[in-house]
Formats: C-alpha cells, structure tokens, sequence
C-alpha cells in the first residue's frame, strides 16, 4: 500500500475512532474534509503565511459575493451595485 494512502487512512480511522468515543469531539466536529487531509500533508512553517494569505483572500471573495447578493436581494440594479 502506498505510504500516502496509509497515512490517510490511518488519520481518517483515528479522526471517526476520537469522535465516536468522545475525544476531541468539538474540535474535530468543526473540522472541513479540507483541513482533516491537511493532517496528512507535509507542513512546512514558511508556507503559512502564504497560505493564510490564500484562505483570507477567499472569505473576502465568499464575503463580496454574500453583500451582492444581498443588495440584489434588496431591490438594487446590477448597474446600482456595480457602483
């Protein structure tokens, strides 16, 4: 079995075993898929900031997108939220 596979599969056990008996429950509730593969990649620490950069810049996406609906939800044209 490849090695990355093992890992994955060994985190993914471990992560439903801690939740069904109560260990870290919370915490691990909370978790994304996204952030439960991320246990199985390599993490360097000079790669935080950048990645911190890239989650920022898509809640303000996920943010934008939310207030435009919004506005069109209110009535406004397209050319009204445009400005």
């Amino acid at each position: 079995m490849n090695r990355d596979i093992a890992v994955e599969k060994a985190i993914a056990y471990n992560v439903t075993y801690c939740k069904d008996h109560g260990i870290l429950k919370g915490f691990l509730e909370n978790l994304s898929t996204e952030e439960v593969n991320m246990l199985a990649t390599e993490w360097k620490l000079e790669d935080a900031p950048r990645v911190r950069e890239e989650e920022g810049e898509q809640r303000g996406i996920q943010k934008g997108r939310e207030e435009i609906l919004k506005l069109f939800d209110a009535g406004y044209s397209a050319e009204e939220v445009r400005e």
